[in-house]
């Protein structure tokens, strides 16, 4: 969570360039009462208990997530977004495999004020 502006919110669908091959999911970020929210929409192949600890925003266009995965194996990762209108660019870095590319899109009918309950 994180009390600034938000040009992340809305609803993103990323594609993660992994050493296992590609993985795509769905992200909500939402703004309420001035505090930045996220939600993992879907959760990527391979992958579970992918968990949203932290959002800070380090610049009015970067964001730096906080994430924690329980399989295939418990580790915290970091995750850096780029924000640039309705694209994304970013990278994620596990400590002993090599850093990751990420990219996405700004899901255009989405709604990026309303959480997923």
């Amino acid at each position: 969570m994180v009390r600034m502006g938000a040009s992340i919110v809305g609803t993103w669908e990323t594609t993660q360039k992994t050493l296992l091959g590609e993985m795509t999911g769905l992200t909500r970020f939402w703004e309420e009462n001035g505090v930045l929210h996220a939600q993992n929409l879907t959760e990527a192949k391979g992958v579970e208990g992918m968990e949203i600890v932290s959002i800070q925003q380090l610049a009015p266009n970067h964001y730096l997530l906080t994430t924690r995965i329980t399989k295939p194996l418990a580790v915290t990762v970091p995750i850096n977004y780029y924000i640039d209108g309705d694209r994304l660019t970013g990278s994620a870095k596990v400590k002993f495999l090599p850093e990751s590319t990420i990219t996405g899109r700004r899901v255009p009918d989405a709604s990026p004020t309303v959480p997923v309950t």
